[in-house]
């Protein structure tokens, strides 16, 4: 995705992805943002750990991210080899599999919660408004805003439009890859052949009753040709 166009009140805009030049500029602005947020006592990624550790929070996690992890590698070997007595043992191994891996993604949350403190992160915001201010336009090729303060001073549905459609322009083709992960998943895959298995089932048990039907009709056919 290059482009987006879209109308807003009456007018029409587009927004372009960022192109090499402005991604250039953009690590500059990455790099004094960064340097702004620690001077302004943003904490670095790596002091994250420390201080859920010093909370006691991380030895909990850690113990527990190891039960989870080790639980789901089991079951994983089990979806890879289709090792399951029935459909429905399997079928409760994987709402199992889909609990843990939803548990050891909880795990993460005080991570992430601190992360969106961090410099990086203040330093990532700082970039994302600066593509947004300088990959916005009217129809007519006229910059919606000139400077990067006149962007971020913008509260308007306008603003917001542009920062949501950017962010589907950058991000999509992450996600994409993150779907595409999600359907290799051991217990995905096993999910996709028993829906398949069930609908070559169907499909064998209704041919009988199809080819049934039609020599039923064969033969009433014939009977009205004696007839």
């Amino acid at each position: 995705m290059d482009e987006v166009k879209f109308t807003h009140e009456e007018s029409d805009y587009k927004i372009v992805k960022p192109n090499n030049k402005i991604r250039k500029e953009s690590d500059a602005v990455y790099a004094k943002s960064y340097r702004k947020a620690i001077a302004e006592g943003f904490f670095l990624e790596a002091e994250v750990d420390n201080i859920i550790k010093d909370r006691g929070i991380r030895a909990y996690n850690e113990k527990e991210r190891k039960e989870i992890d080790k639980e789901i590698k089991d079951f994983e070997i089990k979806f890879n080899s289709s090792s399951f007595a029935s459909f429905e043992e399997g079928m409760t191994a994987y709402d199992r599999i889909l609990e843990l891996r939803k548990g050891l993604d909880d795990l993460d949350r005080a991570k992430r919660e601190l992360s969106t403190q961090s410099a990086s992160i203040q330093a990532e915001n700082e970039r994302f408004s600066y593509f947004v201010t300088h990959c916005s336009f009217t129809v007519d090729n006229e910059r919606v805003w000139d400077k990067v303060e006149d962007y971020k001073d913008d509260l308007s549905e306008l603003s917001n439009k542009f920062a949501t459609e950017m962010i589907h322009i950058i991000y999509d083709g992450t996600r994409e890859l993150m779907a595409e992960l999600e359907k290799i998943r051991p217990e995905n895959v096993w999910y996709k052949d028993q829906e398949l298995k069930n609908l070559e089932i169907e499909d064998t048990e209704s041919k009988p009753a199809k080819e049934h039907k039609s020599k039923k009709a064969k033969k009433e056919a014939l009977d009205t040709t004696e007839l």
